[in-house]
């Protein structure tokens, strides 16, 4: 009688937490059965009569999306997406989010070693960078638009050989553009300067820009195309949350001049541990790679479309060799022509055959 008791007043207690839903008495049998005990046995029905509740609200919810208009319903989920940038800017980085900005490199083919040896450290640089094989097509690029849609990338950096020395690349904002077409001069790798510095593999660099970018219009085109395709994402899985390399990109010549350097940082002497740094504290130490870039072209589409801005002071390599070789034929024909003159000279000093000379012969 006392375990008949028992159970009564705990079904009486238990009906307290939920007068609208009937309590099953097939869930806590089981726990009778193993000894659980009253207080058990309530916490149980006070756990499935908020589950309950929390149920019949989320229908309620639901059924509220229903009836809101698209309007409405699309407001509501931009404020959310609101909501999570903000919180993953003022909370800890979500190093396991996963970040779509991502950068495709690709080449053509032909390219020589050095250019290969360029374009293994723009990899090397861009820890969210996605290396491609080479493209075999030279006059249709916009293959290269369906190829980053593939790989999910937004950015394209396409390097162009031709004639086994002339090296463009080609920047791009895929699919919908705009585009920049560069050529590459003075090209010094890694391997080949053997700098000194050094710094971590996948490390976020500081974008440092001449002032002279902000002066025209296409400059400023470059600098943000340049700042968008050479700055690692925040919290990308295989960037390092570190600033110990700066990439300077300046403006001098109607060129870009590109230079990688580390950061160093110097300990006063005579103390074991570094303290706060400044900016005394601070040099820089080159890295690699360096190279220049001659803008040609600005297309509003990727890789083509409307011409935004043309440079009127560009020649084209074969232009530039061919002014190189006449201007050696110049030289030369100078050259033979002083030798004619120096001839024509010795023969009008030539003193005239004396006609008595073979008298007293």
């Amino acid at each position: 009688m006392s375990d008949v008791s028992d159970h009564e007043r705990a079904m009486s207690e238990a009906s307290d937490f939920s007068d609208e839903e009937e309590f099953d008495l097939s869930d806590a049998m089981p726990m009778l059965k193993l000894g659980a005990g009253k207080k058990a046995l309530l916490q149980r029905a006070a756990a499935e009569a908020e589950n309950d509740e929390d149920g019949d609200e989320e229908e309620n919810e639901e059924d509220s999306d229903h009836d809101m208009s698209g309007d409405e319903a699309g407001a509501q989920d931009d404020d959310v997406e609101d909501d999570d940038e903000a919180e993953g800017k003022d909370g800890p980085i979500n190093w396991n989010r996963r970040v779509k900005q991502r950068v495709l490199v690709c080449s053509s083919r032909g390219i020589n070693h050095r250019q290969r040896h360029l374009l293994q450290d723009l990899v090397t640089l861009l820890p969210h960078s996605k290396k491609e094989s080479k493209l075999d097509q030279k006059k249709n690029l916009g293959s290269l638009n369906e190829i980053a849609e593939l790989t999910s990338c937004n950015k394209v950096i396409y390097l162009e050989a031709r004639r086994g020395t002339d090296t463009y690349m080609w920047l791009s904002h895929a699919p919908n553009g705009p585009s920049i077409k560069f050529q590459v001069l003075n090209i010094h790798t890694m391997d080949e300067l053997n700098m000194t510095g050094n710094h971590l593999k996948g490390s976020r660099p500081i974008l440092s820009f001449d002032a002279a970018f902000d002066a025209a219009p296409h400059t400023r085109v470059i600098k943000e195309l340049l700042t968008q395709t050479f700055n690692t994402p925040k919290g990308h899985r295989k960037s390092k949350p570190f600033f110990d390399h700066v990439m300077a990109f300046t403006w001098a010549d109607n060129k870009v001049w590109v230079r990688n350097y580390q950061l160093t940082e110097t300990a006063p002497a005579g103390t074991l541990f570094k303290p706060n740094t400044t900016t005394s504290d601070v040099s820089l130490t080159e890295v690699g790679p360096r190279f220049v870039l001659d803008p040609i072209k600005v297309f509003q589409g990727s890789f083509g479309g409307i011409t935004l801005w043309e440079s009127a002071t560009y020649l084209t390599p074969a232009a530039v060799r061919r002014a190189e070789r006449a201007e050696v034929q110049s030289k030369v024909a100078a050259k033979e022509g002083k030798k004619v003159d120096l001839l024509t000279k010795k023969k009008d000093l030539a003193l005239p055959k004396d006609p008595l000379a073979d008298v007293f012969a």
